[in-house]
């Protein structure tokens, strides 16, 4: 029987959600719900495939709050963050979901999992962490995201579209309250710094959109 996973993937109603829904629906060796949360938006997505449930948020918000209302949702043991303007190899969560296995990451438990982004826009991307660090243990999330090798810019990543965490971890570490700039890392961080394991997953496993127009998540992305 194949393992249960929900995609949180809240949106501000931009064309590309479509594209970040298909994605989710197209992983392979997992079922998957799809809970797309729409942030304070007049648009209202209609979606033919049952798998998908839209959530409705009034008034301005805040990207934590979208991400912790549909993590709230999720009614899989293993909830993954998918970002409205990115997407996913088919592999992606079957990857995380073995890799946790593998390494006694219970569904009940209190952890974070991360893997590899191809990162840039229009087919040409740069892949991200340029070597993975030991699948062996929990990595401390500051000391490796701002670790720099180069001047100026961090080659590891804990980008929101590559998390996957038990819901468990998101009822013990909530997304309020976080700062609207970089909210993916600080939720980490906080979730590290209360017992959360955090790991990484190798594998280019999700593509990371830079360009064109400004994502429901944007501001709370890495650089």
């Amino acid at each position: 029987c194949s393992v249960l996973c929900s995609v949180v993937i809240p949106s501000n109603g931009r064309d590309l959600l479509r594209r970040a829904v298909a994605s989710a629906l197209a992983q392979e060796g997992v079922e998957v719900e799809v809970i797309v949360v729409m942030n304070g938006t007049d648009v209202r997505p209609v979606f033919e495939d049952s798998r998908v449930k839209v959530l409705y948020l009034s008034g301005p918000g805040s990207q934590g709050r979208a991400r912790q209302a549909g993590a709230m949702a999720a009614s899989a043991p293993f909830v993954a963050l998918l970002d409205d303007d990115d997407h996913w190899v088919p592999e992606k969560l079957a990857s995380q979901v073995k890799f946790a296995a593998a390494h006694a990451l219970s569904p009940e438990g209190n952890w974070v999992l991360s893997c590899g982004v191809r990162r840039g826009t229009d087919g040409s991307y740069t892949d991200l962490p340029k070597e993975f660090p030991s699948p062996y243990g929990s990595i401390d999330p500051a000391e490796y995201l701002f670790h720099l090798p180069r001047l100026r810019f961090a080659d590891n990543q804990l980008q929101a579209s590559t998390l996957l965490f038990p819901k468990q971890t998101v009822a013990m570490n909530s997304f309020d309250d976080l700062p609207e700039i970089h909210t993916d890392w600080s939720w980490v961080i906080r979730a590290h710094a209360r017992g959360a394991g955090v790991f990484v997953c190798p594998g280019y496993l999700s593509f990371y959109e830079t360009g064109g127009a400004t994502s429901a998540s944007r501001r709370s992305r890495g650089p």
